[in-house]
């Protein structure tokens, strides 16, 4: 069926947000954080899996639908109900195609 990243937290999608979180939690500012580094790790191990189609990378979508609705519980982490449904609409489409494919 193929292989999708993780579900990207909200400073994987916006990574110049970090310094809000920075501010929120004392402590954080000695980490640097390579927010790309998650999404790469899989071609790096699998380099023909994003070739194949059968990688699906949500960020740029989920970016677009943040136009529209806040994608993120105000003060938590966790998608709010537009961010479920965005997160739906990306993915249905690729799993359609890929079960299709068999």
């Amino acid at each position: 069926m193929g292989l999708w990243r993780s579900l990207p937290a909200e400073e994987n999608l916006f990574p110049e947000r970090w310094a809000l979180q920075v501010k929120r939690y004392p402590g954080l500012e000695q980490f640097q954080i390579d927010f790309n580094r998650p999404f790469q790790r899989v071609t790096d191990f699998l380099p023909n899996v994003e070739s194949r189609g059968d990688l699906l990378d949500p960020r740029p979508q989920l970016r677009e639908a943040s136009k529209q609705g806040s994608i993120f519980l105000k003060h938590d982490f966790h998608y709010s109900y537009w961010g479920q449904e965005s997160v739906g609409q990306v993915l249905a489409p690729w799993i359609e195609a890929k079960m299709k494919a068999k």
